[in-house]
């Protein structure tokens, strides 16, 4: 792979973790309830709050992805960690995408196009597991 492919990723990967960093809210419908649930695994089971009627479910799909985002939210929030998993989500596909279009000998500038892909309806609509799935299926 060409020196130019590489920061031209890069840089895509750059501009794309400032882009998120630097709204409040990304384009994610589902991203609020995803924040909630995560507080609320966080604090649970919390009597107080009310909420010690919700179980916790480890036989979810979607654990993996929750999993680290509550070990980052002490971290970096809440909010952050949900936005930096998204954006690892998406550089991870653009990653996968070019490991895919290098080994079917296909021109790995087809590479770039993991980009625009992972930021489809999958993010849009907040299918945060999914979006951090979708590389590992690739």
């Amino acid at each position: 792979m060409e020196r130019h492919y590489r920061a031209i990723f890069a840089l895509f990967s750059l501009g794309l973790l400032l882009t998120f960093l630097a709204f409040r809210d990304l384009p994610m419908v589902d991203l609020p309830q995803h924040a909630s649930q995560l507080y609320l695994w966080r604090s649970w089971p919390n009597v107080v709050d009310g909420d010690a009627h919700f179980f916790l479910n480890l036989r979810t799909p979607y654990l993996v992805a929750y999993a680290l985002a509550r070990l980052l939210a002490p971290l970096i929030g809440l909010i952050a960690a949900l936005k930096f998993l998204a954006w690892v989500a998406v550089v991870a596909n653009a990653l996968a995408l070019t490991v895919l279009v290098n080994k079917l000998g296909h021109n790995h500038w087809l590479g770039l196009l993991g980009f625009p892909t992972a930021l489809c309806h999958s993010f849009y609509f907040g299918f945060f597991s999914f979006l951090f799935a979708s590389p590992l299926a690739i």
